[in-house]
């Protein structure tokens, strides 16, 4: 049997799905457990029940963010060693679309505005297609004050509470197929937009 799988792990709730037979059966990380220790043995447990072998992987769809620096390398990290070690298909799909998709009926709109941190902002603005999304303001990272401008009159807002989903992903990742071809594991790279800041935790 082919299987397809798609991990979405930009944000701490952070979720994978298999299409089996038409059908995404998607899972989520609980909020005690953590990407890097738990986002395979959640796959594992998964597959084992549904009867699968890691060879019936053929395809494998990845959330490229923006988000979580730690939860997007774990997410790709694992997306890549799977490919490779199953020789499957990698595609990648910015993670603000794929929520887009997942949340949106066709022809509705929507920004994303949320918290980059150290004083950015994530901004975007999508539109929703059949069997697509549209970026009808490029992602970005904005001042506060330029996102509190821009989100001025938009339908809808998707903010610090949007939790991207495994199954959209891998949805959108699928219908973009026909028109993008799959990438070599090495060339894909997360959306991460900004310098990583570090920064010394207080005792």
């Amino acid at each position: 049997m082919s299987v397809e799988l798609a991990i979405e792990s930009s944000t701490r709730q952070a979720s994978l799905a298999l299409l089996v037979d038409g059908k995404w059966i998607e899972d989520s990380l609980r909020a005690e457990q953590a990407h890097a220790s738990d986002l395979l043995v959640l796959l594992d447990a998964r597959m084992r029940a549904l009867g699968l072998a890691p060879s019936s992987l053929r395809v494998i769809h990845v959330g490229l963010g923006p988000g979580s620096y730690t939860g997007l390398r774990v997410g790709l990290a694992c997306a890549k060693g799977l490919a490779l070690a199953q020789g499957a298909s990698l595609r990648g799909v910015c993670s603000f679309e794929a929520h887009a998709y997942g949340e949106l009926a066709p022809g509705e709109e929507a920004c994303v505005s949320i918290d980059a941190r150290a004083g950015g902002w994530y901004y975007a603005r999508y539109r929703r297609e059949a069997d697509d999304v549209t970026a009808l303001e490029p992602l970005c990272v904005l001042t506060p004050a330029q996102a509190q401008e821009r989100v001025q009159g938009c339908p809808r807002i998707f903010g610090s509470d949007a939790v991207p989903r495994a199954g959209a992903l891998g949805a959108l990742s699928r219908c973009r197929a026909a028109k993008e071809p799959a990438v070599p594991a090495a060339g894909l790279e997360p959306l991460y937009l900004r310098p990583f800041a570090v920064t010394e935790r207080r005792r």
